[in-house]
This record gives C-alpha cells, structure tokens and sequence, in this order.
C-alpha cells in the first residue's frame, strides 16, 4: 500500500461537478484553495506553478478544457511522485 505525505480533499467539489452542479472555474477555484492549503505549496516551485495555473482557469468564465485537462494532470504527476522510499508518493488526490 502507498504511504501518501499529504492529502488534496476534493472530493465534494469533483462529485458536484462531474453532477453538472459546479462549473468547471468553480472547481479550478476550489482544487487552487485546497492546493494551495497543502504544507509543500509554498516551497515547491511545480505546485505553486500548477495552482497559478487552477486559479487562472477559475478566473476565466469558459475556460478550454483541453488546458484544465493538462494541468490536472500535472497535478497528478506531481501528486505521483515519488518522496523517500519507494511506496512513499507525495499527495492523494481524493476523488471519491
């Protein structure tokens, strides 16, 4: 099993929006809050990059879902990777 340093808690956002309840700028804004809480933001140059990126998408009122798409994953590849030995990863993304 996977030995997580932190947790993205996302989960109520995610579901609302895959529901059509919140809109994709609503989620962009909430995933940028709750990244930007996490204890690595303010030292790590890739998270601070990918909630720049979130808080601009949720500035925008139709924002590409290409371009969220890619930065989602970018925050997946960072939330991936490995810190310490080799079961230890960086972030759960909790989705549901």
């Amino acid at each position: 099993m996977t030995n997580w340093k932190y947790t993205l808690e996302i989960k109520d956002a995610w579901q609302q929006t895959k529901a059509g309840e919140m809109t994709l700028p609503a989620f962009a804004a909430a995933a940028a809050a709750k990244a930007r809480a996490l204890p690595a933001y303010p030292d790590d140059d890739d998270l601070f990059g990918i909630v720049d990126e979130l808080e601009t998408i949720a500035r925008d009122p139709e924002p590409d879902v290409e371009w969220f798409d890619r930065v989602w994953n970018e925050l997946y590849d960072w939330a991936d990777q490995v810190v310490g030995g080799w079961n230890d990863k960086m972030c759960w993304i909790r989705t549901f």
